[in-house]
């Protein structure tokens, strides 16, 4: 049996559309080096999708970060950073903006954990 993707999305958002999302927000130093990890299938298909990306929705990227935030937790590599005062000024803020805090769903210190094990291979 073929190897599980990464992460299964659910509707609305096609595996394909979040694989594309997930790879503009590693950054270029971590995607380059992901590539030698996909067959030409994939590459091209990752290539597709980047080409066919709908236009940039906040609320699409959170919904990504946050199940590669679950299948990091639920795998076993999720890890913790540490909190900093830029975090901490983050969260202060966040908590003032009500509107921005229910978009989000979340704190700073989670969507940073997901930076730092991406981070982690740097």
């Amino acid at each position: 049996m073929p190897q599980q993707p990464f992460i299964m999305t659910n509707e609305p958002l096609p595996g394909s559309v979040s694989a594309a999302i997930l790879f503009t927000e590693l950054g270029s130093a971590v995607t380059e080096s992901l590539l030698p990890y996909f067959s030409t299938k994939e590459l091209k298909r990752l290539s597709k999708a980047l080409k066919a990306m709908p236009p940039y929705n906040v609320e699409n990227t959170l919904q990504v970060l946050q199940r590669t935030e679950d299948y990091a937790k639920d795998h076993g590599f999720y890890v913790q950073v540490p909190r900093n005062q830029l975090l901490d000024e983050l969260d202060e803020a966040m908590q003032r903006d009500v509107n921005f805090r229910t978009r989000v769903g979340g704190t700073t210190e989670e969507v940073a954990a997901v930076l730092g094990t991406w981070l982690q291979g740097e």
